[in-house]
């Protein structure tokens, strides 16, 4: 049986699903978990597909059954996720799912849930899924997607096949990378370190100029302000920072410029991630010492805080660089 699954890293989990469909030996749940970004959803996909597909490669994404799914129109595979305006999966979304999987199925293939998210089910609904669990119908399987455990009722959890998705080394998303996107190999290896080890981050750096311009941006304008020799230039630089969008996610940038400054200052060089910025850190640890850069990234993520408390955006950033 051959596979096409373009799945960046996680090789031990690509090997055990693929063996898990060659051997016919396929549980009735799955529960996938691991931070946002690491591809659980991707390797669900390419899981499904090639247990529907009827193409001699798997999945061959040219049958009635790959183009249904892609379609999103597969009658046998259902995507559950939560409601908008909703804050949890509610109870009746399970009953549905309940319903649903006790019907024939219109294929000789699987009927396949996909829970996004299981972790954001209702008490109510958790313990009605534990029954589908309990009891799963004939030939169905059901794929739970989630961040964290911790909000999954143990009773959920003992009852599934656990697959722990972990980062990815920075030479397999490179790689990827050149592969996929065919990039010189000096931008691959910028990305891939900027993506920390989430292939997610990494794609959308690469396929998203705008994405990858603006987090450039980001960093310039902070190296700006530890570079300025007076209060007045940071004053000024604020100024213009006010007007940007996004700027929240601007300081988590920030944040990661200053995990490279304490790298740089403890002699991890290969654990950089801002690779075209790396000069000008350089020169900007022979200004601040080790305990200097400790107290900067203390208040940058005390102004991460304050922002989230919707304090007067300019008076926190003032208060910010007036005391670098």
């Amino acid at each position: 049986m051959r596979f096409n699954w373009p799945i960046v890293g996680h090789q031990n989990i690509v090997n055990f699903l693929q063996k898990s469909i060659e051997n016919q030996k396929i549980f009735h749940a799955y529960l996938f978990y691991g931070p946002a970004g690491l591809g659980k959803k991707t390797m669900a996909k390419f899981f499904t597909l090639s247990l529907i597909c009827s193409g001699l490669e798997k999945p061959c994404l040219k049958c009635q059954s790959c183009q249904n799914f892609l379609k999103n129109i597969h009658p046998d595979v259902i995507w559950l996720r939560k409601e908008e305006g909703r804050k949890n999966i509610s109870i009746d979304q399970i009953r549905n799912i309940k319903e649903r999987l006790a019907w024939t199925g219109f294929t000789d293939s699987y009927k396949i849930v996909i829970i996004v998210k299981a972790e954001e089910m209702t008490l109510d609904a958790a313990n009605s899924f534990l029954k589908i669990l309990e009891e799963p119908p004939a030939k169905s399987l059901i794929i739970l997607l989630a961040n964290s455990l911790k909000n999954i009722p143990k009773t959920i959890v003992s009852r599934c096949q656990l697959i722990k998705f972990s980062l990815v080394k920075k030479e397999e998303i490179a790689q990827f990378l050149l592969t996929r996107y065919q990039l010189e190999e000096e931008k691959a290896r910028e990305i891939s370190a900027l993506s920390f080890g989430w292939p997610g981050r990494a794609i959308k750096f690469a396929e998203d100029k705008k994405f990858l311009n603006n987090y450039l941006a980001d960093q310039k304008i902070f190296i700006e302000i530890l570079e300025a020799d007076s209060l007045d230039k940071r004053l000024k630089i604020v100024e213009k920072v006010i007007k940007r969008e996004k700027i929240q996610e601007m300081i988590v940038n920030w944040q990661i410029l200053i995990r490279d400054l304490i790298i740089l200052q403890t002699k991890n060089q290969k654990l950089l991630v801002n690779l075209s910025f790396q000069h000008k850190l350089k020169k900007l640890i022979e200004k601040f010492s080790l305990e200097k850069i400790y107290q900067t990234e203390i208040r940058l993520n005390h102004l991460a805080l304050y922002l989230n408390q919707n304090i007067n955006l300019k008076l926190a950033l003032d208060n910010f660089v007036i005391n670098l």
